[in-house]
């Protein structure tokens, strides 16, 4: 991905995203509790870029129980001229949102480290323990939200690692 200038502003958000139940690993200790997150927005080939990233979860990337990258992703419809959703889609976007993570996260399913919004897509980076897990309950939801997901091995979480360089936050 390559660079994009971007204005950052960093927050702790301790009630957003809990995830109290992620087990710890004998080999990093534990996923933060506690989400530390940085919102960058700037522009991307000329268009609106925002990314949303989890900041405290940079010294454990690479989790080995957490080694599949799992992206879902909501094309945006009609996105603005921009590429930015309108009010009445960014709401229905923060209700999917609303359940699916907790869903994966509560669990320990997968972890949330990204929410990367640009040319007319919103993305959902997760870092996934259980696929099986994590793809049934996308399956649900997919009924009734106009979602897609990938995923990819990346054991050494890069995407999320190249997202942070990129935005100067790594």
């Amino acid at each position: 991905m390559p660079q994009i200038d971007s204005r950052s502003r960093r927050h702790r958000d301790r009630d957003h995203y809990r995830s109290d139940s992620i087990p710890e690993s004998p080999h990093t200790g534990p996923i933060p509790r506690d989400a530390s997150w940085a919102l960058a927005e700037g522009r991307r080939g000329g268009r609106p870029y925002v990314a949303r990233l989890r900041t405290d979860l940079k010294p454990l990337a690479g989790h080995p129980d957490y080694p599949v990258r799992l992206l879902t992703t909501w094309r945006i419809r009609p996105a603005t001229a921009g590429g930015l959703p309108s009010v009445e889609e960014e709401e229905a976007m923060a209700d999917f949102e609303s359940l699916l993570v907790p869903r994966l996260s509560a669990s320990g399913v997968a972890v949330l480290t990204a929410v990367l919004t640009h040319n007319g897509e919103r993305s959902w980076l997760f870092y996934a323990r259980d696929l099986d897990q994590a793809q049934h309950s996308l399956d649900v939801l997919a009924a009734d939200f106009p979602i897609s997901f990938v995923t990819e091995p990346d054991p050494a979480w890069e995407r999320y690692l190249g997202v942070m360089r990129d935005l100067g936050l790594g």
